[in-house]
């Protein structure tokens, strides 16, 4: 479980720096005509980039809620391993 939020953080952070890079090359003008396509390219990619930053802020939700009922499901079944110990040893 640690080495997949690892990789979320991981591409959390590299979309996070993809992001600021196109944001200033949406920002930086050249004055010809060319800059207006790269500028709608940038802001296209920039809108795929945050709908699959929400993607994986939502995958990264459910493996923390997921992680956490395992935990609590594994806390339960060692109470019950252990009355069960205590039971056979009366």
């Amino acid at each position: 479980m640690d080495d997949l939020s690892q990789v979320g953080v991981a591409a959390i952070v590299a979309i996070l720096l993809l992001r600021e890079t196109f944001s200033f090359l949406k920002t930086k003008t050249n004055g010809n005509g060319d800059t207006k396509q790269y500028v709608f390219e940038s802001s296209k990619m920039m809108g795929s980039l945050e709908v699959e930053l929400r993607r994986l802020s939502h995958a990264i939700n459910n493996l923390s809620q997921l992680t956490s009922t395992l935990h609590h499901q594994v806390k339960e079944t060692r109470a019950t391993v252990k009355e069960f110990r205590d039971e056979m040893k009366k």
